[in-house]
């Protein structure tokens, strides 16, 4: 991710967010902190917090998250619908090619478009044409 994108800069538990100056929603996973559905909780309030409760698109840098639990996955399944406009992962790392694959897999795309990518030129170039 471009760090000189970045603005203001938004510390969840699980991820770091900030918009760029398209107005979409970028995040890196942490590699520490617990992946539990309290932790996302909290850092899908901290999203609601900043976005002013709209739904925006996100590009996210999965490659250092940890595994999901089948009822982090319901839940992310469940609740990233009323954030997001659509989802674009980056995920460099197994684990996070298994988690975007396995939600991309799971997702009702008819409510909310999930795809990955390589790199953050053509994630991006998809968010703007589902926004």
């Amino acid at each position: 991710m471009d760090i000189m994108e970045k603005k203001k800069i938004y510390h969840g538990q699980l991820a770091d967010f900030w918009f760029d100056t398209d107005g979409i929603l970028h995040a890196i996973s942490k590699p520490e902190g617990i992946r539990s559905i309290e932790t996302l909780k909290g850092d899908l309030e901290l999203i609601k917090s900043f976005s002013e409760d709209k739904r925006v698109g996100l590009i996210l840098d999965n490659s250092f998250t940890k595994a999901y639990d089948i009822k982090m996955i319901r839940f992310t399944i469940k609740e990233y619908p009323k954030l997001f406009k659509a989802v674009a992962f980056i995920p460099n790392s197994p684990i996070g090619k298994m988690i975007s694959s396995i939600l991309s897999t799971l997702n009702p795309g008819d409510i909310m478009p999930i795809a990955t990518f390589e790199n953050k030129n053509d994630a991006k170039k998809w968010i703007l044409e589902h926004l």
